[in-house]
């Protein structure tokens, strides 16, 4: 899996985690007074969301530190360009000297499959 697809996964992740978490809490905590604690079971739950999305950001900064730093000089970039294009005409050549050679087996099958066909029809012919 390459590097963007990884980030939009944790993006997405982090995005529900805390989507969730939001509606978890709000549907399931009670107003409370000022400075009062929360019940165990939405503590647990408030952790647990927290611990999940600490972990997701983590990785993603991780993801992100390992990306490329450095944009290309223009210079660079043409360079880079330069290359894949002579490495495309590369392929582009052998792929016209692969066809070549195929279109060359093509006719000689074509020649084979006509002699084998004109002699069987002389045999047929033969034999009536």
């Amino acid at each position: 899996m390459d590097s963007l697809t990884q980030l939009q996964d944790w993006f997405d992740f982090i995005a529900e985690r805390l989507y969730v978490s939001i509606g978890v809490l709000q549907r399931d905590a009670v107003a409370l007074p000022e400075g009062e604690p929360l019940s165990d079971p939405v503590k647990d739950l408030s952790s647990s969301f927290a611990r999940e999305i600490v972990h997701a950001s983590r990785v993603l900064h991780a993801i992100i530190q390992q990306l490329p730093q450095s944009v290309p000089s223009p210079e660079e970039e043409a360079a880079q360009l330069k290359a894949l294009e002579i490495s495309n005409n590369e392929a582009g050549d052998l792929l016209a000297l692969q066809l070549t050679q195929a279109e060359q087996w093509l006719g000689n099958v074509r020649r084979a499959l006509k002699d084998l066909t004109d002699e069987r029809l002389k045999d047929v012919a033969r034999q009536e």
